[in-house]
């Protein structure tokens, strides 16, 4: 993969976080109109984080992952990746499909995300193992570390790419 298909894909993936970002506001919208009219439950103790978690899993991490992979399945690209003309192809050549494409994003997308909610929870009730959280905080870090370092190295290919049988590859038109 040439350099500019690597940085068209961060930007792409930039684009697509924006977007996210935006769905991110609405639940904090709603979480804090929740927190004034006095329905949202407290969260303490170690059944309210895993409630919690699960929450933010369902409400959150789930609904990005499956949204990331319908568009992937169905047109081959994010909405930053049409925007900037790369898509993901099925290696070696080759629409994606469904399955494939909710594998690479659970792998990119839902893994990191949960393990990171996981220690934060812990962190922030105090409820969890310190060595537990470090390693579950350091897992996430090498995990963003391998996908950034993958999308600049050699054919461009990330670990969650490799894993799903993907490539991302540059294409001709934009905004399919």
């Amino acid at each position: 993969m040439g350099e500019s298909t690597a940085w068209r894909r961060v930007a792409a993936t930039a684009l697509d976080y924006a977007v996210i970002l935006g769905y991110v506001g609405i639940l904090v919208g709603v979480g804090f109109t929740a927190r004034a009219l006095g329905v949202a439950p407290e969260v303490s103790g170690v059944s309210g984080r895993v409630l919690a978690q699960l929450a933010a899993s369902l409400l959150l991490s789930v609904p990005v992952t499956t949204w990331l992979a319908v568009q992937e399945a169905r047109r081959g690209a994010t909405v930053g990746k049409r925007m900037l003309a790369v898509e993901v192809r099925r290696t070696p050549d080759g629409r994606v499909g469904f399955p494939r494409a909710a594998a690479r994003n659970a792998l990119k997308v839902l893994l990191p995300w949960e393990l990171a909610h996981t220690a934060i929870w812990d962190l922030t009730l105090r409820i969890g193992s310190p060595v537990v959280d470090a390693v579950l905080l350091g897992a996430v870090y090498v995990l963003a570390a391998a996908y950034v370092v993958g999308v600049f190295w050699r054919s461009g290919r990330t670990p969650y790419d490799r894993l799903a049988g993907t490539t991302v590859v540059r294409c001709h038109s934009r905004a399919r």
